[in-house]
């Protein structure tokens, strides 16, 4: 049956979309304590706007499709307005709670969803390198690095991971997901490409990317597609123990 709300909702829909399924939070992985604390600032900053209209001594009511009422509200068919399924006041149910109690409980809750996702992304499921590329997008904020697991073995092999720069505008806390990142190989030569190299060499044996060394240090490379921003690491016949950091560079 298709329901909805009639009344003052405080939904939680868009605001998990952006905190948990999103580009932004669900394909991340942060590792350093700088990037956990800006995870936190943004479930925080994002729950507070949710309730920004009411004081924190205020009572809502959780409702059992998800979101919180204010006031009285009416649960009712969609197809039906007229057929009331449901009726609920915040200021009356004993199940209604304070403002400051709702945001406590979703910081607590969505910082674990997402200290969970964070885990999983971490898993040794998910292999650093390996033969085949990469499935997983693993985004990078200004100063933030990711060192791999030693390499091994023959032939071509991958990393685990499509890295792309997230950039956060100093002005407007708008994040963009574009822009170099800053690659360096420990110990052996290697490429790195964007999803056209990677295909041309997976699919086709045509080799293409940019070549890094490992007495350059750190090289910015930048996808040469529009709207793809991914870059991964590539390497041939790799000498053991090598492996690769990438730096993200904060740069639109």
């Amino acid at each position: 049956m298709k329901k909805t709300i009639v009344g003052t909702a405080l939904g939680l829909g868009a605001l998990m979309s952006f905190l948990v399924l999103g580009d932004k939070v669900s394909a991340n992985v942060y590792e350093s304590n700088a990037a956990v604390e800006t995870t936190a600032v943004i479930v925080e900053k994002n729950i507070t706007e949710l309730f920004s209209e009411r004081q924190a001594t205020d009572k809502v009511l959780p409702l059992p499709e998800g979101g919180f009422l204010y006031g009285e509200g009416k649960l009712v068919d969609k197809d039906d307005f007229s057929k009331v399924l449901s009726e609920y006041n915040s200021e009356t149910d004993e199940k209604s709670i304070t403002v400051a109690q709702a945001k406590s409980a979703l910081i607590k809750q969505m910082t674990e969803e997402i200290e969970a996702q964070k885990s999983f992304l971490n898993r040794d499921l998910l292999a650093e390198r390996g033969t085949a590329p990469p499935t997983i997008n693993y985004f990078l904020i200004k100063g933030e690095t990711y060192k791999s697991e030693a390499f091994s073995g023959s032939g071509w092999r991958y990393a685990g991971y499509w890295f792309i720069n997230e950039y956060v505008s100093p002005d407007t806390g708008y994040h963009s997901f574009s822009g170099p990142l800053d690659f360096q190989t420990v110990g052996d030569s290697a490429r790195v490409g964007d999803r056209e190299d990677v295909d041309n060499l997976y699919y086709h044996q045509i080799l293409g990317g940019y070549q890094i060394n490992p007495a350059d240090g750190f090289v910015r490379i930048k996808s040469g597609l529009s709207g793809q921003p991914q870059l991964t690491y590539f390497t041939n016949n790799p000498i053991n123990g090598s492996y690769y950091i990438v730096r993200g560079t904060g740069v639109a």
